[in-house]
């Protein structure tokens, strides 16, 4: 897949989202996210099997929200509220 506005570049597969419906899709604060995506994963939104929601100029998922080439991103973790959501990649 390519990156997207929301979405970081990857392989993406057959992935199961973990978001709300309706919009807003947020349903983790950066933090959560980031436990998760530790305990399950590599710890970083933008690579491996659990991938964040990037953010957008409201959202602050992720240190990238408004940058659409930087798989290094950071969790936001000074950031509270619900602000992102997770994709488990690869997975099935």
């Amino acid at each position: 897949m390519t990156a997207t506005t929301f979405k970081f570049a990857g392989n993406y597969g057959h992935a199961f989202t973990i978001s709300s419906r309706p919009a807003p899709y947020d349903i983790f604060s950066p933090e959560e996210a980031w436990n998760i995506d530790t305990k399950l994963d590599d710890g970083a939104p933008g690579t491996g099997r659990v991938i964040a929601w990037k953010g957008n100029a409201t959202k602050n998922c992720t240190s990238v929200a408004n940058n659409v080439t930087d798989a290094g991103a950071t969790y936001s973790l000074s950031v509270s509220g619900s602000q992102c959501w997770l994709h488990m990649t690869q997975a099935y």
